[in-house]
């Protein structure tokens, strides 16, 4: 049986858009029906269906980069609740899940009611994803996830990190900061992305070593993985219901395997 679960009080959260850098605040609230965006008239529910955008971020409908949001709900098995914007992108904080997932634990959750939950026992051969060197492979088990992160010749090369999600997802996987390799900052602040971080709030990955402090040596592999937890999220599956290894995730990737998810355990 899965039990369905909301935030136990609303919670507010300032800053920037991680890409377009706009000021932002966003409102999280208690609901009983779906995790539901809104933002200047629009309402949509978080829902693989839904993603209108998968280049370097997750957008359903027009609102940006829900990934990090949705990953800490992951975590929080949060399956229901309300995210007001008054700009149309997530603030980016720190450039991790973990000012969001500490707001959550501080909140507390609520448990909803009780359904059947998704049908896994459709999931007995898995599902297999890959777009050129990406893929992904999920199977019904006990939430052992691993992902890596491979930059194949270049520095740092292959890392790897496994975790147990989501028991371990605070201590191992909500901190780590999104990263960019150093020659991606220029192409992309002309194309306008990343307005919202600084040095601070990303990982930046230059030829031959990390140009600014790392939180861990396997910090990129570990935000892949937040990342990867949150687009599955839009399928609704608890994250302990699953066992996933990934490769060199990307959203376009995760999304696909979330949509596969979700038509074959009627989520």
């Amino acid at each position: 049986m899965t039990v369905r679960r909301t935030i136990a009080r609303s919670l507010r959260f300032s800053g920037r858009g991680l890409h377009s850098g706009s000021p932002v605040t966003m409102w999280l609230h208690p609901n009983d029906e779906h995790i539901v965006f809104r933002c200047r008239g629009e309402s949509v529910r978080a829902h693989p269906g839904n993603v209108t955008g998968t280049f370097r971020a997750t957008t359903l409908g027009r609102i940006a980069t829900v990934e990090h949001l949705m990953s800490a709900f992951a975590g929080a098995a949060v399956s229901d609740a309300i995210v007001e914007l008054t700009a149309p992108e997530v603030p980016a904080l720190d450039g991790s899940a973990k000012e969001f997932a500490d707001a959550i634990a501080d909140a507390g959750t609520v448990a909803l009611d009780t359904d059947p939950g998704p049908l896994l026992s459709t999931l007995s051969t898995g599902i297999v994803v890959r777009e050129g060197p990406a893929s992904i492979v999920i199977r019904p088990g006990s939430g052992r996830w691993c992902c890596t992160y491979d930059l194949g010749d270049r520095w740092p090369g292959a890392l790897t990190v496994r975790a147990r999600l989501p028991g371990e997802y605070a201590d191992e996987i909500a901190w780590a900061r999104t990263c960019v390799l150093t020659e991606e900052i220029a192409p992309a602040r002309r194309a306008g992305l990343g307005r919202g971080l600084n040095s601070g709030s990303v990982v930046i990955i230059g030829p031959d070593g990390y140009a600014n402090p790392v939180r861990s040596p396997d910090e990129p592999a570990r935000h892949k993985l937040l990342d990867l937890a949150g687009d599955l999220w839009l399928a609704g599956v608890p994250l302990d219901r699953l066992d996933v290894t990934a490769v060199r995730p990307g959203h376009s990737t995760a999304v696909r395997a979330a949509a596969r998810l979700a038509r074959q355990c009627g989520a």
